[in-house]
């Protein structure tokens, strides 16, 4: 669950101009590279994106709603 997260936050940030690679994904130093490893990261990574896609499209609808406002 926190790959997801971590993964998630980062593509989100990434996508907007926000550079958060100094502190992302930290706990990720301990690991080993082992299989096992390897293999939480490989199912994350559908589902990481999936919700970042999910975030960023509703992001943007907002935002485009704030500029008709303001337009």
């Amino acid at each position: 669950m926190e790959i997801e997260a971590e993964g998630t936050a980062f593509v989100v940030a990434s996508y907007f101009g926000f550079d958060t690679s100094e502190y992302s994904f930290p706990y990720c130093t301990s690991w080993n590279g082992s299989e096992e490893d390897v293999e939480k990261i490989r199912k994350a990574g559908g589902m990481i994106q999936k919700t970042a896609k999910q975030i960023i499209e509703k992001v943007e609808k907002k935002m485009r709603k704030e500029r008709k406002k303001s337009a």
